[in-house]
């Protein structure tokens, strides 16, 4: 079960980094482009951040 565990950890980590880095790039280029589409899915995606971070978290417990 621990080995389960490290793989499921190891998974919402790599989505967490992933959504940040999604998140950071949508709205810098959301910004640079003066595009509020760009924008707004960049905005979106910190949704999809915040529920990674409460699912690595969650599960820690």
């Amino acid at each position: 079960m621990n080995k389960f565990n490290n793989e499921v950890s190891r998974i919402l980590v790599v989505s967490t980094i992933g959504s940040l880095l999604f998140s950071v790039a949508g709205i810098f280029l959301g910004i640079i482009s003066n595009s509020n589409m760009v924008l707004l899915d960049g905005l979106y995606v910190v949704i999809s951040l915040v529920i990674s971070s409460l699912s690595f978290y969650s599960h820690q417990l």
